[in-house]
């Protein structure tokens, strides 16, 4: 039989252990979930990170569609919708009489639909001092319509 000392350590240490044991179980039953949260937290932190992020481009892309806008506006008048033959015609006569520049021929070709707009080609023969003809391709290229010369 053991000696009632023995017993008392033996009883001690097994005491010992399993209150060990037991805050062991208290430990991680606690400890876990604080883990999980921080880790949660730290995803929560990233998410916030990321929509304040994309907050800023959001202003940034809205600015970017009012500035096209914008251009888009401010471009109408150099590509109409419509192409208006006489308006131009008229244009391309003023245009020549104050250049002193005779337009012996006026070809309209077939209406080539763009992407984004319509080119209507034309075959124009001109006669007059070279530089009248020019100035007058010059000035034709620079008004107010878009024109390729």
């Amino acid at each position: 039989m053991m000696s009632p000392k023995k017993v008392d350590t033996f009883g001690r240490a097994t005491a010992l252990v399993l209150i060990l044991g037991f805050l062991g179980l208290a430990y991680q039953q606690t400890i876990r979930p604080l883990l999980a949260a921080r880790k949660d937290l730290g995803a929560f932190r990233e998410a916030v990170q990321i929509l304040s992020d994309a907050e800023g481009n959001v202003d940034r892309l809205n600015w970017e569609i009012d500035l096209v806008a914008r251009q888009i506006e401010d471009s109408e008048p150099l590509l109409p919708q419509e192409i208006d033959l006489d308006a131009f015609l008229e244009q391309l006569g003023d245009l020549a009489a104050t250049t002193d520049v005779r337009v012996e021929k006026f070809t309209p070709n077939t209406l080539v639909e763009q992407r984004l707009y319509r080119e209507l080609p034309l075959d124009v023969s001109l006669s007059g001092p070279f530089m009248s003809i020019y100035n007058f391709l010059s000035q034709l290229e620079r008004g107010s319509r878009l024109t390729r010369v």
